[in-house]
């Protein structure tokens, strides 16, 4: 099959391994982190890499002569982080497709801690490994750019990415498209200048005597067109939104039902709201409790955070999880890491707050006997939460205030900005067309629906984070 050709999708259905998966995500990436992969299918009399998109559409590139023909693991920039990317090059040279590793690598990578963790399990090489192509393996000559770069020596000579987009990069991360942003721009100054437009009219008609504005109608189609001009702001917003929900319920009402599910169990200190852990964390909100759990599919299993965020892991291939590992510290559980064959951790649940509490021992066993794995005891250091925990750890720092105060803030979908200029709009609006009753009931639901949604969202967040009464 020729590079580029489209294919139907497969859904959520399970992909040879080994495959590359989108960086862990949430609303309202789940539907990539859910749905999108990149795989090598031997089914056809050719081999084809197929990348499939959050909506299960499929592009296939043949993988030899017509299609690629090699596989380059490009170094990141210098002082740019560690992860470079997964580039299928043609018989030309050029780019097919690209795949940064910072979005194609379940776990979230912190790029200068990741220097002092080690690699982590490496599905980028495992995949270009399994596309039969040559690989060229470039990474070792953006380490030493990176030792120069630090050095502070001329890095002048060292082979750099075009600063520019690349062809062909794959990240599907959801992003505020170019019309949006550009009718948001547009109708933001529609609004101003027909704001001013009335504040001028006004001001040269209104002394005429026995002028009415309420029977001008000049003046009442400008403050029309103003107020709708508002209004059209946050139902443009709103728009961006629900497609995305809509993205989201789809890809989740096509997942199977899980095999089995493990809930956090926190221990009493954890879970109680008066009484903090050990280590210093907040106690665990109620949105915790009811959001985070590590689940089993029949290729993946999927750890989610209190913040919706799931990361999908694959249970098979050289990068899969293998085996559970309660890893404790001075004789007493510290947390519990899902690991591979060679024992790097793709996922870290902390103990205290998944299996401390009553029951939490019994079902995490229950859930190893369910999914197959090996429940496994070893010794480990003391790996500290917060900003200084080094990766693959960060899955220690949920609960989190970090996790929270992320929780109104949804990448590449339409922000504060987008709701508060509607709301000052809205007043001036309602102030400058006092005389025009429609204007001013559109501008009153503009302010009502924009500043309506962000405090709904703010008290639901209130409600959610509140912690649970008992202490059981």
């Amino acid at each position: 099959m020729t590079a580029g050709q489209a294919g139907p999708g497969r859904g959520s259905a399970a992909v040879p391994e080994p495959a590359l998966r989108p960086v862990e995500g949430r609303f309202p990436d789940r539907a990539a982190a859910r749905r999108a992969r990149v795989y090598v299918d031997r089914s056809g009399p050719v081999a084809a890499i197929v990348i499939r998109d959050p909506r299960g559409r499929e592009r296939r590139i043949a993988a030899g002569p017509g299609g690629a023909t090699r596989v380059v693991l490009e170094p990141a920039l210098p002082g740019g982080g560690l992860l470079g990317s997964v580039v299928l090059r043609g018989e030309a040279g050029q780019v097919l497709a690209s795949f940064p590793r910072a979005y194609w690598q379940p776990e979230p990578p912190d790029d200068e801690s990741l220097h002092d963790a080690g690699q982590p399990a490496d599905d980028a090489a495992a995949f270009a490994s399994a596309t039969g192509l040559p690989v060229a393996d470039e990474r070792q000559a953006g380490q030493a750019a990176r030792a120069a770069h630090r050095g502070g020596r001329d890095t002048a000579g060292t082979p750099r990415r075009p600063a520019g987009p690349q062809a062909g990069v794959a990240t599907f991360r959801t992003a505020l498209p170019a019309w949006f942003l550009l009718a948001r721009a547009l109708l933001a100054a529609a609004a101003a200048g027909l704001l001013i437009a009335i504040l001028i009219y006004a001001e040269s008609t209104s002394r005429k005597a026995g002028h009415s504005f309420a029977t001008d109608a000049t003046y009442q189609a400008v403050a029309l067109a103003c107020a709708a001009a508002v209004l059209a702001q946050p139902l443009l917003a709103g728009v961006l939104l629900a497609r995305a929900w809509l993205l989201d319920r789809a890809s989740d009402r096509a997942l199977p039902e899980p095999s089995a599910t493990l809930a956090p169990r926190p221990g009493g200190h954890a879970a109680s709201a008066g009484h903090a852990a050990s280590s210093g964390s907040a106690p665990a909100p109620g949105r915790f409790l009811r959001t985070a759990s590590l689940r089993l599919f029949p290729a993946d299993l999927v750890v989610t955070s209190e913040a919706g965020e799931e990361r999908w892991l694959p249970r098979a291939g050289p990068t899969g999880v293998t085996e559970l590992t309660r890893v404790t510290v001075g004789g007493r559980p510290s947390r519990l890491e899902l690991r591979t064959a060679d024992g790097r951790p793709r996922a870290v649940l902390p103990w205290t707050w998944w299996f401390a509490g009553a029951g939490g021992e019994q079902a995490l066993v229950g859930f190893a006997a369910a999914a197959g794995l090996p429940l496994r005891e070893a010794d480990g250091p003391h790996i500290p939460e917060g900003p200084e925990t080094i990766w693959p750890y960060r899955p220690l720092r949920f609960p989190s205030a970090a996790a929270r105060a992320r929780y109104l803030r949804w990448r590449g979908l339409p922000g504060q900005a987008s709701l508060g200029i509607p709301v000052i709009y809205g007043i001036f609006t309602v102030i400058a067309g006092a005389a025009s009753p429609p204007a001013v009931a559109l501008a009153g639901l503009a302010v009502v629906v924009s500043a309506g949604s962000w405090l709904a969202l703010r008290l639901t967040r209130t409600r959610r984070d509140r912690p649970p009464t008992r202490t059981g």
